[in-house]
């Protein structure tokens, strides 16, 4: 499997099962002493081509679920990694095809006026 960060150009054929990761969606809420609990919603859709398209899908979505999970606070980066959801988007191209959209909260602390400046080892 291929992975893309944001690929916006269409996926071909020939490059078989992909996975492209794109950040959605940013909250923030305020949590005192100038720090914010942000959550960021990541979507990672993998496309897959075939004659039962979600089959042949199967294994990649496992592996990128289960490459999250094992460590949801990613080396102590994050407070934590939380599964949201998960779409299938059938569509007829050149051959059946799918489209599955998994959703991830992404939960992590930064100090209010810095966006860099990411709290590390913080747990919820």
């Amino acid at each position: 499997m291929i992975v893309y960060r944001s690929r916006e150009a269409p996926v071909a054929r020939q490059e078989g099962v992909v996975a492209i990761v794109a950040p959605e969606e940013d909250t923030s809420e305020y949590k005192g002493n100038g720090m914010v609990m942000k959550t960021m919603i990541l979507k990672i859709t993998v496309i897959a081509r075939g004659d039962v398209p979600d089959q042949v899908a199967d294994s990649a979505v496992a592996l990128v679920h289960q490459t999250l999970m094992a460590d949801p606070t990613l080396g102590g980066l994050v407070a934590l990694i939380i599964d949201d959801s998960t779409k299938w988007n059938f569509e007829l191209a050149d051959q059946d095809a799918v489209a599955v959209e998994m959703r991830f909260k992404v939960k992590y602390l930064t100090a209010m006026g810095d966006l860099t400046s990411q709290v590390a080892g913080v747990t919820l």
